[in-house]
């Protein structure tokens, strides 16, 4: 099971995204953003501490969107708190 680098949670949407990098820079020219992608990247959500990992490669286990519409919210320390 893949984890997020940021913190180890299981609950990650892993094919999250596709972009190429003519798409991504496209994007960035027009938000204003200098930085500019040389390779295409697939993007990946934590559903934990919502950051978003960028790796070169399609990653084909972790947990799929679906899942983790329907059940993450049961497993969600700040939902809980929060309740």
């Amino acid at each position: 099971m893949r984890k997020c680098p940021y913190c180890g949670s299981i609950w990650v949407c892993w094919n999250w995204m596709h972009f190429t990098k003519e798409s991504m820079n496209t994007y960035l020219e027009e938000i204003g953003v200098t930085y500019r992608h040389e390779k295409d990247d697939w993007g990946h959500e934590c559903w934990d501490c919502e950051n978003a990992i960028e790796t070169h490669e399609e990653v084909k286990n972790g947990i799929p969107y679906w899942i983790l519409k329907h059940f993450h919210r049961f497993f969600d320390k700040s939902s809980k708190e929060n309740q």
